[in-house]
């Protein structure tokens, strides 16, 4: 992920310019799209697992969308 805003989702969720977003609640993304259409289904109150590769380190991140 790259150009990340400050007041945008991606931000608020803690994601960072240069992670690379391997999973989403144990679901595989292969590509932009993946990440497209799984921002289209949150709700408020939705709970995600995210799991990213942060400059080679694999991390965790446990989100709720408020």
């Amino acid at each position: 992920i790259y150009q990340i805003k400050k007041d945008s989702i991606f931000s608020s969720l803690g994601l960072r310019d240069g992670d690379i977003v391997e999973a989403v609640d144990d679901a595989a993304i292969q590509s932009p799209d993946d990440i497209i259409s799984l921002y289209q289904k949150l709700e408020s109150g939705s709970q995600l697992s995210v799991r990213i590769n942060r400059r080679g380190q694999e991390k965790t991140l446990n989100l709720v969308i408020e």
